[in-house]
């Protein structure tokens, strides 16, 4: 499939969440009235392509509009906007937490460190050796454990992941119940929104494990097993696929190889650049949007697309 082969730019961009939140230490998410005020500003300057059509005929600036993880709110809240304003999306959906009442695991870490009220000093969580001696009794604290902690459970196998998590649990107090606001995506509520005209759904892997940490055999698994089972849920071809994380240490040219003999037409990365005619298919770069007000995101995207 070809790409961008003119001088016009396009963008890729990559929003995860939108919704009012509280505490968003990992800057994931867009209200709901800022991401209308966002789709606007980009449909009256850009024009609005999808993540799998072939890009190889763009006259104007273009952007293409894509999402990571699965949250319920990108039901709730993102495709009722996109489709009032008739803007395509593109949905990459973590199958294994699809249907379930976990958090995705950066969520419950946050919901245990800081949104708790207190604990005890660690040197030490599962499998993870401490850099310093924490004192979970005191905020500041907690909230330089979060920091210290995120980094180093994303590269953890699944099982020692959930028994560090696990055990920070024990010795924390005060965790709140996991929270509506952080739900993943109902079954029925994905069927619904692959039902949409404005939403295509692509694979994201079953348990959103960085994809260079693992074996050939497991990588390949993780990538066919999530596309069978939303090929199921839907009863829809999926066609594209987002690397969890998808930093270029994330994946390797294996990861590449796998995808590609998979028959997938495109695949989503999570590094910064415009598409060009010599970017490769299974690596497209994205640009990552925070919450900014509609004027911010169009000035950071025209300085970052040489407009």
């Amino acid at each position: 499939m070809l790409l961008n082969l003119g001088s016009v730019p396009l963008v890729v961009l990559i929003y995860h969440r939108v919704i009012e939140l509280p505490s968003d230490p990992q800057m994931l998410a867009v209200p709901p009235t800022r991401f209308r005020e966002q789709l606007q500003a980009l449909q009256a300057a850009f024009d609005i392509l999808r993540f799998e059509q072939c890009w190889a005929d763009v006259q104007r600036p273009t952007v293409v509009i894509t999402f990571d993880d699965g949250y319920a709110d990108n039901f709730q809240f993102a495709l009722p906007i996109l489709e009032e304003l008739d803007i395509p999306a593109t949905f990459f959906i973590a199958t294994g937490y699809i249907g379930g009442e976990r958090e995705f695991w950066w969520d419950e870490l946050e919901r245990i460190l800081l949104c708790s009220s207190g604990g005890q000093a660690l040197n030490r969580v599962g499998a993870v050796d401490l850099d310093r001696t924490y004192d979970c009794g005191q905020v500041r604290e907690r909230e330089a454990l979060y920091q210290f902690l995120h980094p180093q459970l994303k590269t953890l196998s699944v099982k020692e992941r959930e028994g560090a998590m696990a055990e920070l649990a024990r010795l924390v107090i005060g965790i709140p119940e996991p929270r509506s606001s952080h739900r993943v995506l109902a079954t029925q509520e994905l069927v619904q929104l692959a039902a949409s005209p404005m939403a295509t759904v692509g694979a994201h892997t079953v348990c959103h494990q960085p994809l260079s940490s693992l074996s050939i055999e497991d990588q390949r698994e993780e990538i066919e097993c999530s596309r069978a089972q939303l090929q199921e849920w839907t009863g829809r071809p999926v066609q594209v696929f987002s690397y969890p994380f998808g930093a270029k240490s994330d994946y390797t040219p294996e990861t590449v190889a796998i995808c590609r003999r998979a028959g997938f037409d495109r695949v989503a990365a999570n590094h910064s650049a415009v598409v060009r005619s010599w970017t490769d298919p299974y690596r497209v770069p994205r640009f990552l949007v925070r919450d900014w007000s509609a004027d911010e995101l169009m000035s950071r995207l025209r300085r970052f697309a040489g407009l």
